[in-house]
């Protein structure tokens, strides 16, 4: 949640100096982008609830566990 401003702030940062370019297909380019990667994130967001409606969060537990033990072995056996 903290990173929204500075995110609103690039991106509006970027649409002036788009804008200030005067290339409109790379506008058009620019918006493409945002409508994909908007729906991409909406969908992934989508199915990780339903998922974890269904699973529950013990299977990233176990994946953190895993994780944690393996970098450390890694870390200190090294």
């Amino acid at each position: 949640l903290l990173s929204i401003p500075a995110i609103i702030g690039a991106g509006l940062l970027e649409t002036v100096e788009l804008y200030n370019s005067g290339d409109l297909s790379l506008g058009l380019d620019a918006l493409i982008g945002i409508v994909l990667s908007f729906a991409a994130a909406y969908a992934a967001i989508k199915i990780m609830m339903k998922w974890l409606s269904f699973s529950g969060f013990m299977p990233f537990v176990i994946y953190r566990l895993l994780l944690g033990a393996g970098l450390i072995i890694f870390i200190f056996a090294g």
